[in-house]
């Protein structure tokens, strides 16, 4: 979970981006240096300027070792973490702010148009880092300015003049004013764009991400489907080609001929269930099914479906009951989405409870949502396949040991149509006892 918070504080996703970042900082101040030892000389020579010369070069040596500290520190010195490099990052922009303060001040100061250069890191600033820190390190610039400006122009410390005019109060004002509205509004400006850039960036990854995963998925569905697909056919057309040869050798057999046609055609059916649960999986993902609204009295729906179920699990021995609170009324809902919900958890029940069992089907409505919850004492669900359930295709080895003939999808497709009317599913089930599978879903929807 920590590392989930760096990384939503942090604008580049991971330390790579950033470190490439740091070595454009460094790489910069290296050339801030040679243009230091390169124009202050030239200036020296071509203009008569008194400025402080000797102390330029001092600066100039303080930023060409601390470079080189920085530049070692990149380089050797691997980040574990995301905030051990945004300190890197800050303490460099801290630093140079210090630095331009002290170099400004002797190349004339406010008196000087190359206090600007003050707003490099700045917007150095403003690229790296989102939010708060920028303009915190904006206005440590501008008390830096400040501090310099007040200290010269009250004759504490010594003023050097880039011009012969003297530093009027004006000028003083006018300066710093100006600085400190061009700081902020470059910090804006910069930030609101480096933001709507990330912003822009992130619903791109998040995109792309989507896209990468659903094409494993249809991948992987496709490989399923062709392995599933194939085994059904096979048996299918190779129990027809025992068939034609069995009648053909003896037509009296009938017997064999007609348990053969019964396996063919509970294969044949595998493989109808299979495209069926696909074909909808698939529609109710991409939007295409649901949302047919109807007003129905929910609880003489239900015990119809309930109903529908009943001679299926009178010949396995089991008892099927329906229970429906006194406060159900009519509800606006897409009942054909409902009855796939309500089709898959009953037929599962049935599928997967043994003689004798019971399975219990419960409707519960408030003025908010409604409940349904079907239960049975069948074999149950392991704790660690509880979430399994859900994916496509997946079958426990004990559904299969009972059950030969599944697709792995109805789950599935419960699933998506119930998060696609905002409702929520809840397994409870413990081995060898029974599981109990409740659906809750809002009686008013906006889909």
């Amino acid at each position: 979970m920590k590392d989930d918070r760096e990384k939503l504080t942090f604008p580049f996703y991971t330390l790579g981006r950033l470190k490439h970042r740091i070595a454009w900082i460094i790489n910069l101040r290296w050339l801030a240096v040679l243009a230091i030892l390169a124009v202050v000389p030239l200036n020296d020579i071509i203009f008569d300027v008194k400025i402080g010369y000797h102390q330029t070069y001092i600066v100039a040596s303080l930023l060409l070792v601390l470079n080189i500290v920085y530049f070692f520190i990149y380089r050797y010195f691997y980040f574990q973490k995301f905030r051990q490099e945004l300190l890197f990052a800050e303490i460099q922009i801290v630093s140079d702010l210090i630095l331009i303060s002290i170099f400004v001040h002797f190349i004339g100061g406010i008196n000087n148009s190359f206090y600007f250069v003050y707003l490099i890191p700045m917007i150095i600033s403003a690229v790296l880092f989102r939010g708060k820190l920028s303009y915190l390190n904006t206005f440590c610039g501008c008390i830096l300015l400040t501090i310099w400006s007040i200290l010269e122009y009250n004759n504490i410390v010594e003023t050097y003049f880039i011009s012969q005019s003297e530093f009027h109060l004006s000028i003083f004002w006018t300066s710093l004013l100006s600085f400190y509205f061009i700081s902020f509004i470059i910090t804006y400006i910069v930030g609101d764009f480096i933001s709507k850039y990330r912003n822009l960036k992130k619903i791109i990854d998040k995109k792309s991400d989507l896209l990468e995963k659903t094409m494993r998925e249809r991948d992987r569905m496709f490989r399923y489907t062709a392995h599933e697909i194939k085994s059904p056919i096979n048996t299918v057309s190779s129990m027809l080609n025992i068939v034609k040869m069995v009648y053909q050798e003896d037509r009296e057999n009938e017997d064999k001929i007609l348990d053969l046609l019964s396996r063919a055609q509970k294969r044949s059916g595998q493989i109808l269930d299979i495209v069926k649960d696909m074909i909808e999986l698939t529609h109710y993902r991409s939007g295409q099914k649901g949302g047919n609204y109807t007003q129905k009295e929910l609880s003489d729906w239900l015990q119809k479906e309930v109903n529908s179920f009943a001679e299926e699990a009178e010949e396995k021995g089991l008892t099927l009951i329906y229970n429906s609170n006194p406060n159900s009324a009519e509800i606006n809902f897409d009942y054909e989405s409902l009855e796939k919900i309500v089709n898959n958890l009953i037929s599962n029940a049935i599928r997967y409870t043994k003689e004798p069992g019971t399975i219990e089907v419960e409707l519960t409505v408030n003025k908010q949502n409604f409940e349904i919850t079907v239960e049975d004492n069948g074999i149950g669900i392991k704790p660690e396949e509880k979430r399994k359930i859900f994916k496509e295709f997946y079958r426990s080895a004990q559904a299969k040991d009972i059950e030969h003939l599944g697709t792995g999808l109805g789950l599935a497709l419960v699933k998506h149509i119930v998060e696609k009317y905002q409702g929520e599913i809840e397994l409870q089930s413990t081995p060898g006892e029974g599981s109990q599978f409740t659906i809750k879903l809002p009686r008013l929807s906006n889909i």
